[in-house]
């Protein structure tokens, strides 16, 4: 075998073990605000009259087990946090949460210093994602201020679309039932549901040659070098 070859074959192999390591995910995250509560919400949380809640769905191939942790110091109203264990999302599967019983009523979540915009609610999924032999530990998170509509509408006189789960405000300020609740059969101006995404992408077989070839490349260029 010549030392191309060999270099070619040692390349695809250490690729391939490479990526067995990693495994691919797809979670797609939803924040709305509505009366009462959802009918799947998993946290018992009812709001009084309405409140934020949040969907993390498992779009992706594999399974994910562990935890959902809720950040949510409140600027005036206490400590709003808490942790979901014993979350199992298989492919196709979703949870939906909500923060506390009337979430934009708290004048918003986690300061980022005086006058600043706050960053709002900090979500977290903690745990492993596993398909076939193969897991992989995941911390994934983000906070409310990063959770986009795409519509902007002012929000107690500030242009904003995120904010969702405390209302809209990046200042924590109530934007009263009308505006906070997203109901697109509402004629009313009202804020929009945000959406976000944690994404894993895994190398197809076919991919890992091409990778492999670079590698050789480069061992190629060294040898060239040292020569």
């Amino acid at each position: 075998m010549s030392i191309n070859k060999a270099l070619l074959a040692l390349a695809i192999a250490s690729v391939a073990t490479g990526a067995q390591a990693a495994v691919g995910y797809q979670f797609d995250g939803t924040t709305f605000y509505q009366f009462g509560s959802p009918a799947n919400v998993a946290n018992n949380v009812n709001g009084s009259p309405d409140s934020g809640f949040f969907t993390i769905a498992n779009n992706g191939s594999s399974n994910f087990t562990g935890e959902v942790d809720v950040t949510a110091q409140s600027v005036f109203s206490g400590d709003f946090s808490f942790q979901f264990k014993n979350v199992v999302l298989n492919a196709g599967q979703s949870i939906t949460l909500g923060v506390n019983s009337e979430s934009s009523n708290q004048g918003g979540y986690n300061p980022a210093g005086p006058g600043l915009p706050q960053n709002g609610v900090l979500i977290d999924l903690n745990g492993t994602v596993t398909q076939g032999a193969n897991s992989q530990a995941v911390g994934l998170f983000i906070y409310d201020k990063d959770v986009h509509s795409g519509v902007f509408n002012l929000a107690a006189g500030v242009p904003s679309d995120s904010y969702v789960l405390q209302g809209g405000s990046p200042f924590g300020v109530d934007t009263t039932d009308a505006f906070e609740v997203t109901d697109p059969a509402s004629t009313t101006v009202h804020q929009s549901p945000g959406h976000w995404q944690w994404v894993q992408a895994v190398p197809e077989p076919q991919d890992y040659a091409l990778m492999a070839l670079g590698l050789v490349g480069i061992a190629a260029i060294r040898r060239r070098k040292a020569a």
